[in-house]
């Protein structure tokens, strides 16, 4: 579920790519950038308590938002490098990574395979 939403995110992104780079470079009240990174940790959490069926662990919230952060990281720097990655490849990474990351923790409930 959330390699789709990320898929669709940054197709609609990649569609508006000049107002979407624009749009994170501004700082402030209504910053873009930020309000991707507040949706992305909520989201996140949920979607973690989700798969696991109860509340995460001190770890695995630390670990949850360590991830959301470098994902935000890296998309980011995606659009303000002209997003000339394939989407999919840049998808694909992330998911790699939190696998990689998180696969100790959220052990057979992890989404990330």
């Amino acid at each position: 579920m959330r390699l789709l939403k990320a898929t669709i995110f940054l197709k609609r992104a990649k569609k508006y790519e000049t107002f979407i780079e624009q749009a994170c470079l501004i700082d402030g009240q209504n910053s873009l950038k930020e309000h991707m990174l507040y949706h992305c940790i909520a989201f996140d959490l949920k979607w973690h308590e989700h798969c696991i069926g109860e509340p995460l662990s001190k770890e695995l919230k630390f670990a949850t938002l360590y991830h959301t952060n470098a994902s935000h990281s890296m998309v980011l720097q995606w659009i303000l490098d002209g997003m000339k990655e394939p989407i999919d490849e840049l998808v694909d990474n992330i998911n790699h990574m939190r696998y990689l990351g998180l696969k100790d923790l959220l052990k057979d409930h992890s989404p990330y395979r």
